[in-house]
């Protein structure tokens, strides 16, 4: 795992691979989580003497990521207590629903295209950001394998089935199909 920013690597999976991992930082290198959640997800943070000073010409985007000597990478993560990093998404693709819960869209999507009739789905806030909504765009070649020809009630049923393994802010309670055949 690296970033340009951070000259570029940060940490590495050798000579142990730990699966779903990036890796422990290198010697020199240290990792910290800025505001874990309950699972110990927040904002990957990075110090060391491969980070960068800053933006040539830039000092309003170096503000906005280096503080306190440490590189803000706008990813998120956790460490296992191991010190292995896992890389869970990024921070722009949190949605903050008016309960005060955050959401990883991208952790939510992908649990969601576990399902076969779900070729791509795209997941946000609905109009009040009281809940997830998606758009989804469904697996016509599993229709016409399977032989379902109602893609409607076969996706929405995939949706349900999905959301019982969420907790329930996590769960999407509504969608729009991004193309019906």
């Amino acid at each position: 795992y690296g970033l340009t920013e951070t000259a570029p690597v940060v940490s590495i999976n050798y000579p142990e691979v730990r699966w779903g991992s990036v890796g422990r930082p290198l010697a020199g290198v240290e990792v910290k989580i800025d505001g874990p959640n309950a699972e110990g997800v927040g904002e990957i943070l990075i110090r060391g003497d491969n980070v960068m000073v800053g933006y040539l010409d830039h000092e309003t985007a170096t503000k906005e990521v280096m503080r306190d000597g440490w590189f803000h990478s706008g990813d998120l993560g956790r460490l296992d207590r191991d010190g292995y990093l896992l890389v869970q998404g990024r921070v722009k693709d949190i949605i903050v629903l008016g309960s005060g819960k955050k959401v990883s869209a991208e952790e939510v999507g992908t649990h969601y295209l576990q399902a076969p009739a779900i070729k791509e789905i795209f997941v946000l806030p609905d109009a009040r950001d009281e809940k997830l909504v998606a758009v989804v765009f469904p697996d016509f070649d599993y229709f016409r394998r399977s032989g379902e020809t109602d893609v409607y009630d076969r996706v929405k049923w995939y949706l349900d089935f999905y959301s019982q393994q969420l907790e329930p802010y996590k769960r999407i309670r509504d969608f729009v199909p991004a193309a019906l055949p």
